[in-house]
């Protein structure tokens, strides 16, 4: 939903107040075309540090690569054994299987 998505953004930047940009990115994750917010994505830089430790379960991630690349979510599913993970983008769409270096975590969960 947008409120999902309206709190995502305020999450990644670490921000109580909500503001007009985040709004705005929220908006377009889930009311615009497919792909519009990575390609807005990949004109400004990430608002969260990428964490350097081990994603996990419950942390606020970016993808790197495929066709999800410049999008958002939350890791929803981590397989510790074989190392991969599932997240659950902003729009509610759950990704297949990702491996560490296809996502950058904020390390907030």
């Amino acid at each position: 939903t947008l409120l999902e998505a309206i709190l995502f953004e305020a999450h990644a930047a670490r921000a109580r107040v909500i503001t007009k940009e985040q709004l705005k990115r929220a908006a377009l994750a889930v009311l615009g075309p497919e792909g519009a917010l990575a390609k807005l994505d990949q004109q400004y830089t990430s608002p969260f540090e990428a964490f350097e430790g081990r994603a996990e379960e419950g942390h606020y991630v970016e993808l790197l690569r495929g066709k999800c690349k410049g999008q958002r979510g939350v890791i929803c599913k981590d397989n510790k054994d074989s190392n991969t993970y599932k997240v659950k983008l902003a729009d509610g769409t759950i990704t297949d299987y990702l491996r560490p270096e296809e996502l950058a975590s904020s390390g907030l969960d």
